[in-house]
């Protein structure tokens, strides 16, 4: 009997440790800050959505940001600097007190500001451009969490530029154009790489265009993004540049956003460019994001030459995107200050609302 007994307390045990209520959630706000704990020698689970799908791990120890919780919060959406996914709340070592902060990503939840600069590579005159005077410029855009950078010379540089955009930028530079190559630059706290940033062949001009699908972590719209240096003194293969883009952009199934100095010699008193210029906009497949100025007639040429009006350094959108909300402007820049050590190009900034 006894034994009987024991028999039916353990099976009444052991149910209640199968069937025992789900733990308690955590007392936790969104805003708030956690640190976590790992089980396992390789990290803590990220997932992309509030149930089993991993897309990466944690280190032990980190401290995140709540973003979100699911309905019985027994799961928190949490933000470090790079990364952003959705973890059980069996990670939690402890909440920390006192650490309600306003949520992460400042920023209106759809905005994306980027810019595109021909930085002048000192290539072929080394006392026109120095490294240090592009810096200077690009420290007056902290806003701008996207860049797509022309004729950058060397590694060195492009660090010296990431740098002065600030810590939480990394950027990737080309593989081909010698020593005028392109160059991509992006905020990791605002921002993730999905996959790698490729040179893709086959455009025809002298620098492979870069290209990187992105997501925003703000809203997870991903997009791809792609920089361009087209051909300045010879016409054919600049035509060809411009074929190249525009087909690239309309067989792709994600929103595109192209920026560069695409030489296209858009007259600011004829309101007309070149043949790449139109082949550009043929078909209607890109949307070249105006400056503002244009409306009013009162914009600056994207490049200091004195002999030319015009734009050459632009923003255009394909696919969804040519339904975003967008503005641009070609930012003021005393060209008097090229001789100093400054480019002779002007920063183009776009905004979009993406969606």
């Amino acid at each position: 009997m006894k034994r009987l007994l024991g028999i039916v307390i353990l099976i009444v045990a052991w149910g209640g440790f199968i069937f025992a209520d789900p733990a308690l959630a955590l007392d936790v706000e969104v805003g708030q800050q956690v640190q976590l704990k790992a089980t396992h020698p390789q990290g803590i689970p990220l997932h992309e959505n509030p149930f089993p799908s991993l897309k990466g791990r944690l280190p032990d120890g980190v401290t995140a940001t709540v973003t979100e919780t699911d309905r019985e919060k027994h799961w928190l959406k949490v933000q470090i600097p790079s990364q952003q996914g959705w973890i059980i709340e069996k990670y939690v070592a402890q909440v920390l007190e006192d650490s309600v902060n306003p949520p992460p990503n400042p920023r209106p939840i759809n905005g994306l500001k980027l810019a595109t600069y021909n930085v002048e590579s000192p290539n072929f005159n080394p006392r026109d451009t120095t490294p240090d005077k592009v810096a200077e410029e690009i420290t007056k855009h902290p806003e701008v969490i996207l860049w797509g950078l022309e004729e950058v010379m060397n590694q060195d540089d492009l660090d010296q530029f990431t740098q002065a955009m600030g810590s939480k930028f990394t950027s990737v530079l080309g593989e081909t154009g010698g020593q005028d190559r392109l160059a991509i630059a992006y905020d990791q706290s605002q921002l993730e790489l999905v996959g790698s940033i490729n040179n893709l062949s086959g455009s025809g001009g002298s620098r492979n265009p870069l290209v990187g699908k992105f997501k925003l972590l703000a809203n997870g719209t991903e997009f791809l993004f792609m920089v361009n240096h087209f051909n300045r003194r010879e016409e054919e293969r600049r035509n060809q540049q411009a074929d190249f883009v525009r087909n690239w952009s309309n067989q792709q199934s994600l929103p595109t956003i192209i920026v560069g100095d695409f030489n296209f010699d858009f007259d600011l008193d004829e309101r007309r460019g070149n043949t790449a210029f139109n082949k550009l906009n043929q078909d209607n497949i890109l949307k070249w994001i105006q400056p503002d100025c244009l409306a009013s007639n009162n914009c600056l040429s994207t490049q200091c030459n004195p002999n030319f009006n015009s734009i050459l350094d632009a923003v255009f959108v394909g696919g969804t995107a040519k339904n975003w909300s967008a503005s641009s402007s070609i930012v003021p820049f005393d060209c008097s200050k090229d001789a100093t050590g400054f480019p002779d190009h002007r920063i183009v900034k776009a905004e979009l609302k993406v969606s």
